[in-house]
């Protein structure tokens, strides 16, 4: 069976997961927060690291009810450990706030962090998106 792509693949998601756990409980607390309102605040552009903020905030909420969402995240175990001790709860705002956030970096238009993609890196990066945004739009 062929593994699907997993978020935690593309390097800005990686990132967000390795300042998740080298923050702190608020910093972390703060890091989710912001992830999740930064790609769909007001401005021309998402770049890279806002794509990547958002993408693994999402990740982390949807956790609370798909645990797997977790699984290839950057020393897995550690996350799953840190996580249990926050409010990452999948509430109905929450998931509406993620189908904004997953909707907003893949759309093209004014998307830094998609054109500095390759073609194979984009597809897969948007096939993991996609995958995401059904486990987070189901009820």
């Amino acid at each position: 069976m062929e593994q699907q792509n997993s978020v935690w693949d593309i390097d800005a998601v990686g990132a967000f997961a390795r300042r998740l756990l080298a923050a702190d409980r608020s910093q972390a607390a703060e890091l989710i927060n912001s992830g999740l309102r930064g790609a769909t605040e007001p401005g021309d552009t998402v770049d890279a690291g806002e794509a990547g903020n958002g993408i693994g905030a999402v990740a982390v909420i949807a956790a609370d009810v798909y645990p797997q969402v977790l699984d290839g995240a950057p020393d897995t175990d550690q996350l799953r450990a840190k996580l249990q001790d926050m409010d990452t709860e999948l509430t109905p705002a929450r998931r509406v706030a993620g189908q904004a956030v997953l909707a907003r970096v893949s759309l093209p238009q004014g998307n830094e962090w998609l054109d500095g993609l390759a073609d194979e890196q984009r597809q897969a990066a948007l096939a993991a998106v996609d995958a995401l945004a059904g486990l987070v739009a189901a009820d």
